[in-house]
């Protein structure tokens, strides 16, 4: 059995924008194909509505009638930084090799700023370790990345405060029904999930 498909937020943030700007309206079985997820799970779609009613909510959306909606072109992120825009098309457009300093050379945006949002990206998959250049690693964008147009947004304070938690833990019930665990690859993936809400629960557990 396939492995159930993620969809991040900026992933259907970025079809939404598409499908439904300049007043077109979309439903979402069109989302769904946009999304790649036309063929996956009800806990996969569930998630898109879920995402699609936050947007909604927070006015990025206008709902025109039941499961149908617009997409609000004045809405501007909480905490958009025009740097990271800039930052986002290098990692985008360098072939793999670069480093944080080329990056903060070639962008103009101090190193600090840098280290940061891409220690980001790399947690969240965008961007990987591609070798070394003398004691330097050097990066590289992943192919999560190149499917991912819209700038890739850190969660401002007032989000979910346990939102990569809550993506592990729906990642291990996503994968224990819809996956098959036997395989290697599965099981390397509830791991690592896993893993996640053991660094952020385990060490809460008093000491007998």
């Amino acid at each position: 059995m396939a492995t159930t498909p993620e969809i991040t937020k900026e992933a259907i943030r970025s079809a939404a924008k598409n499908i439904g700007s300049e007043g077109k309206e979309f439903a979402y079985p069109l989302l769904y194909e946009v999304c790649g997820v036309s063929e996956a799970s009800d806990v996969v779609k569930a998630t898109v509505r879920t995402r699609i009613n936050e947007m909604v909510q927070a006015k990025e959306l206008t709902r025109v009638r039941d499961g149908v909606f617009t997409y609000n072109s004045k809405y501007r992120l909480r905490g958009e930084s025009p740097f990271r825009q800039r930052v986002w098309r290098f990692i985008r457009s360098q072939k793999p090799g670069w480093t944080f300093k080329d990056a903060s050379l070639l962008t103009g945006v101090s190193y600090t700023h840098i280290l940061r949002y891409c220690t980001w990206l790399e947690q969240e998959g965008y961007i990987a370790h591609a070798g070394k250049q003398g004691q330097v690693n050097t990066y590289m964008a992943t192919d999560l990345a190149d499917k991912t147009p819209e700038m890739p947004q850190p969660p401002t304070k007032d989000h979910q405060p346990f939102e990569r938690e809550c993506r592990a833990a729906g990642k291990i019930v996503n994968l224990m029904l819809y996956g098959n665990p036997y395989q290697p690859k599965t099981a390397q993936e509830i791991v690592e999930a896993a893993k996640v809400l053991l660094a952020r629960f385990e060490p809460a557990i008093p000491t007998q």
